[in-house]
């Protein structure tokens, strides 16, 4: 795993050691607001171009899909960065990431847009596994974009040309789909997330809206979406889950990163207003660091990651 270490976080201060949970606060009473700037444009290690997912461990390391650079990089709370994968299509290569969890293992399962699979690798960016190939039938994949695992580390690959979600265990091995035809739910899938009860939650780019699935697999609801208080997102993509329920949406087309109650109710956005330095254009990915609350979200055409703290 390559290693560089940068210094050039522009707003606030690089995270210290994880800290205990916070307790869940009343979710009408929340702001967003801009805490930390990480990285910049470029080829090198701590820059990127067009950062796609994130994802944060227990340890509060933050994991990021370098989508055009076609590798990902893993930035420490003190600011060490790592960097693996390479542009290919052989096994161990990457060929523009999209999606990315990390499991309480600290194993990292990669979605590759490029090369229609899941790649798994070990905590110090070894390849462990490959799975998945292009087409429509039960375990292949069409332009797959998001990732999300559940507390048995079952995996959940937004599959996005075939509009649906298909579920797998940790070894690769097929268990569901979600919003198939012909009870088609979903038309464009991007991201995904799972609540402490097993239900899924789909951010669908064509309908613009959040999708709510039974673990058994039944449509249960629709947040942000036609006929809704909120009116449709646009363009959503990436997705985070609070453990008080509240849901965190970017919009790659609206410029913004929104919060919602279970009930569909907005709590809260960002993203639209303040310095053009602060603005965030095209977001995707979208993280939450559960021991600090903190929010992490790929500005992808700013080619950078910002943090979001709840005030």
């Amino acid at each position: 795993m390559e290693r560089s270490r940068f210094d050039y976080l522009e707003i606030g201060e690089a995270a210290a050691a994880p800290r205990p949970a916070l307790a869940a606060r009343p979710a009408l009473q929340r702001a967003l607001k801009a805490a930390e700037v990480i990285g910049g444009p470029g080829e090198r290690l701590g820059e990127f171009n067009c950062p796609w997912g994130v994802a944060v461990d227990g340890h509060g390391c933050l994991y990021v899909t370098d989508s055009l650079n076609h590798r990902v990089q893993k930035i420490t709370p003190q600011g060490d960065v790592y960097g693996f994968g390479a542009r290919g299509r052989d096994i161990g290569d990457l060929l523009n990431p999209q999606g990315i969890v990390v499991d309480n293992r600290l194993f990292i399962y990669v979605v590759e847009m490029g090369n229609s699979r899941v790649t798994k690798f070990s905590p110090t960016g070894e390849l462990i596994m490959s799975f998945g190939s292009r087409g429509n039938m039960v375990g292949q994949f069409d332009r797959p974009a998001g990732l999300a695992r559940d507390n048995y580390n079952n995996l959940y690959v937004a599959d996005y040309g075939n509009g649906r979600v298909q579920k797998f265990d940790a070894r690769g091995r097929f268990l569901a789909t979600f919003g198939a035809a012909p009870m088609s739910n979903l038309r464009a899938p991007c991201g995904a997330g799972v609540d402490k009860a097993g239900n899924l939650y789909v951010t669908d780019e064509r309908q613009q809206c959040i999708v709510v699935f039974h673990p058994s697999g039944g449509q249960i609801g629709v947040i942000a979406g036609p006929g809704t208080e909120v009116g449709p997102l646009e363009g959503p993509q990436g997705l985070a889950l609070t453990p008080d329920g509240i849901m965190v949406a970017s919009e790659h087309d609206g410029d913004r990163v929104q919060a919602f109650t279970a009930r569909g109710e907005r709590v809260c956005a960002y993203g639209r207003s303040g310095t053009a330095a602060s603005r965030l254009n095209g977001p995707s990915g979208v993280a939450l660091d559960r021991h600090t609350g903190d929010i992490y979200v790929a500005d992808t055409m700013n080619h950078r990651i910002v943090k979001l703290r709840y005030e």
